[in-house]
């Protein structure tokens, strides 16, 4: 049986079934080594699945073949990178390789997953269907490094390929809510299955503190200026700044409120879910310090 691919050059030819896989096959698995390793692993975009291997490796003998069938098979979902470990032993100690076959699964030049020894076939494509990310995972990836219209759109796709996506669902709820958009989130955050996974309840807390209303910073800064000791007030304050990712003025009015009343537990607890929220190390490690030692 024939079948037709496409060549490099834009024509079409036609070629055997076996040739096809062939075809396939080296396109999408190559020799990794010391030189290159950086190059063809660490910058892919796409994921690239190491295979540590030798020509003395009995096993390596057996897994190598179907590594580059399912590679072949992936279309392009992952590449395969060859490294000859007698040939780049820097490599295989940068690496802590102490058995082979050692198979790493790097995604953006992490590494992600890996096993050492040979799998059945039915094993091995278990393993790459877990570890190997879903065209809906890598947009949700992707958009980690765009701007935030640009990866709610992505966001949005990634779902449209797979609503089941929770980790994009969860994404896409962030970015709305940090736009000002709490009951479209709220609406994505309903199809999650409430795990309380660290980023879901940073999304809860995040709409937690989103309510105050633009008119209110006037009338508490007033109240406060009237009765510096209206706590109250300085908490709403805090809870307005907080709304708007101003994080150190929400810090500060905070602050007073634990060193007026250290058994106030809503500006010490809201005070510690601000910690969380806010993405600035070097002002939270300072407040953490103030708020530490107020509290004694």
């Amino acid at each position: 049986m024939e079948v037709k691919v496409w060549m490099d050059d834009g024509s079409a030819a036609r070629i055997s079934e076996t040739q096809s896989m062939e075809y396939f096959m080296a396109q999408h698995a190559f020799d990794a080594d010391e030189n290159n390793f950086e190059e063809t692993v660490l910058k892919c975009e796409k994921p690239v699945v190491v295979d540590f291997w030798a020509p003395w490796c009995g096993p390596c003998k057996i897994l190598k073949p179907m590594l580059e069938k399912l590679a072949g098979e992936g279309s392009g979902r992952f590449l395969l990178a060859k490294v000859n470990s007698d040939e780049n032993p820097e490599l295989a100690r940068k690496y802590n390789v102490r058995g082979i076959p050692d198979v790493r699964v790097f995604v953006k030049g992490e590494i992600v997953d890996g096993f050492t020894g040979a799998l059945p076939e039915s094993a091995l494509r278990a393993f790459l269907e877990k570890a190997i990310p879903s065209p809906s995972e890598e947009l949700r990836l992707r958009a980690k490094a765009l701007e935030p219209e640009s990866a709610r759109n992505m966001l949005m796709e990634a779902l449209r390929i797979d609503p089941s996506n929770e980790r994009a669902r969860l994404d896409l709820a962030e970015i709305l809510v940090d736009g000002g958009a709490i009951e479209p989130a709220k609406a994505l955050l309903q199809a999650i299955n409430p795990g309380m996974s660290p980023h879901y309840e940073r999304i809860l807390k995040k709409i937690e503190y989103s309510g105050a209303k633009p008119e209110d910073e006037s009338a508490l800064t007033k109240a406060i200026e009237a009765d510096p000791e209206n706590l109250e007030a300085r908490i709403g304050l805090a809870m307005f700044h907080a709304s708007r990712h101003k994080f150190e003025p929400a810090f500060g009015q905070l602050l007073e409120v634990v060193k007026k009343d250290k058994k106030n537990e809503k500006a010490r607890k809201m005070m510690i879910d601000l910690f969380d929220l806010c993405d600035q190390k070097e002002l939270v490690s300072r407040y953490r310090k103030q708020l530490a030692s107020a509290l004694h």
